[in-house]
């Protein structure tokens, strides 16, 4: 191919919340025909470093039916892939020969992507459903009708569903409802908001912290004093200092021991991220919605040394906090305005959290059609900014499972 491809990933997730696989994009150029697809394919598994993009899960892979007879499939890691057929694939006697063939090899197989006024054409493909591990069927517009037909289609075979296209809580409840057992999409970085709810003490007490760190009129002392009348961060503090992750040679046993060795911005960083961590429950969606507001610090940060690359430090920890943010309402379940009414921010932050402007707020908008695999705003910001896509492609793959020191 002339130029990078890029990769894109939704989780899949059981009701529990627990990451069951992901589902994985790759773009094809609008210039290229089905043909490339194949070439593509082999691309992804051989250009991108897999594990940063799957983690210890599952990935479904798209397939047509050109990539199915193909050799090239039998280089597809049977342990790492699921693959993925279009409702719309072709299939004769030599086809159902090949899928059963690569399952006796191991391979498992899903159809996706069926949406609901496709029902009909599931009839056609009955034979298909022994050989299918999967059954991918798009949520918009789904009635408990057409899931009572599709489930007695489906009794005699044992096939798990997935609903795709899951990005609203509301989408989420019908999902669960009609009794999907898998859902696919980003539904739980959506708020789930309480009316008339508070900013709670120790919530508060962070973002006193964090307003008085990141004033130039506030003394070491002050900062010192406020920090030892709260034991309870005083403490969380010096066991996160004194961790492996610093790999210290002596302890620390002070605060102002702390506030020469770290500084002021990144202790602001730390409490940024331990207001998330004192209302992280530690489920499997909560953990899934943490990596998700480290993988954006990430991008955000990434992405603001490729537009200014002399980007002084201050404004990198803008760029950090706007990341950090951006996902606290649907964390601590409270409206975004509420939760930014007492720290004193600069009028562009501001901004970009509640109107995605200014040059933060552009990146906020890139980072969720990351997200999203939104290639085309991709490609437009690409251009606009006039950055080099192969450094594109190398910030987002190398950002997929990054992570922070949470705890």
């Amino acid at each position: 191919m002339s130029s990078p491809q890029f990769i894109g990933r939704q989780p899949i997730i059981d009701h529990t919340g627990e990451l069951i696989a992901y589902d994985l994009f790759y773009d094809i150029p609008t210039n290229e025909d089905e043909s490339q697809i194949s070439p593509m394919i082999a691309s992804v598994i051989n250009t991108f470093c897999i594990h940063n993009i799957l983690g210890d899960v599952q990935g479904f892979i798209k397939i047509d039916d050109t990539f199915l007879m193909s050799g090239i499939i039998y280089s597809v890691p049977k342990q790492l892939f699921i693959l993925s057929l279009s409702d719309a694939i072709t299939l004769d006697q030599e086809h159902y020969e090949r899928i059963r063939e690569l399952q006796g090899l191991g391979y498992r197989f899903a159809l996706h992507d069926i949406s609901y006024i496709q029902a009909k054409a599931l009839k056609r493909l009955t034979s298909l459903f022994p050989m299918l591990s999967y059954l991918k069927i798009d949520i918009k517009n789904l009635t408990e009708e057409y899931m009572s037909k599709l489930k007695k289609l489906l009794k005699p075979y044992p096939l798990k569903l997935i609903a795709t296209n899951v990005n609203t809580q509301e989408e989420y409840a019908i999902a669960q409802s009609v009794g999907f057992p898998y859902v696919e999409g980003y539904y739980f970085s959506e708020p789930i908001t309480v009316e008339h709810q508070s900013v709670d003490s120790k919530l508060l007490t962070v973002i006193r912290l964090y307003n008085m760190l990141t004033s130039s009129a506030t003394t070491t002392e002050e900062l010192t004093m406020t920090f030892e009348s709260n034991p309870e961060l005083t403490i969380q503090l010096l066991q996160y200092i004194n961790s492996s992750a610093f790999s210290l040679r002596i302890k620390i046993s002070s605060i102002n021991q702390v506030l020469t060795l770290l500084g002021r911005k990144p202790l602001s960083q730390w409490l940024l991220l331990l207001m998330y961590g004192k209302h992280i429950n530690h489920s499997p969606t909560q953990s899934l919605l943490m990596h998700m507001v480290s993988r954006r610090t990430a991008l955000m940060k990434g992405f603001y040394k490729l537009l200014i690359p002399r980007a002084t430090s201050d404004e990198m920890g803008e760029a950090f906090f706007v990341g950090v943010m951006s996902l606290s309402s649907a964390v601590m379940s409270m409206p975004l305005r509420l939760i930014l009414k007492d720290m004193h921010l600069s009028e562009d932050v501001i901004a970009a959290l509640l109107e995605h402007k200014g040059v933060l707020g552009e990146l906020l908008d890139i980072v969720e059609a990351i997200e999203r695999f939104n290639i085309e705003k991709i490609q437009i910001f690409i251009q606009h900014h006039n950055l080099s896509p192969t450094a594109v492609l190398q910030l987002i793959s190398s950002t997929a499972l990054s992570s922070q020191e949470l705890d």
